[in-house]
């Protein structure tokens, strides 16, 4: 078991990826979803920074880029929710 998408499109075994990595390759027919009525716990990140006010504009470009990009209620997060891979 990896977390390498390379290694595992390259046929080395079986990964967990997230599904903003794993779907591309699902999409091309380079990786078969497995396991896919299993769900694993929730996890939180966390942005911390001394004081919002004097916040960087790149920091929060940085932030809000994640969270577009991790966030399940995001557009990008619903295309590539788990959800969509049982529905394949």
């Amino acid at each position: 078991m990896t977390n390498n998408s390379e290694a595992t499109v390259q046929g080395v075994g079986i990964s967990l990826l997230p599904c903003f990595i794993a779907a591309p390759y699902i999409e091309k027919g380079m990786l078969t979803p497995l396991l896919t009525d299993y769900s694993l716990p929730e996890h939180s990140i966390y942005a911390v920074y001394p004081n919002r006010h004097y916040l960087p504009h790149k920091t929060r470009m940085a932030i809000d880029f994640l969270f577009e990009r991790l966030n399940p209620k995001s557009e990008y997060g619903q295309r590539y929710e788990i959800n969509y891979y049982a529905s394949r």
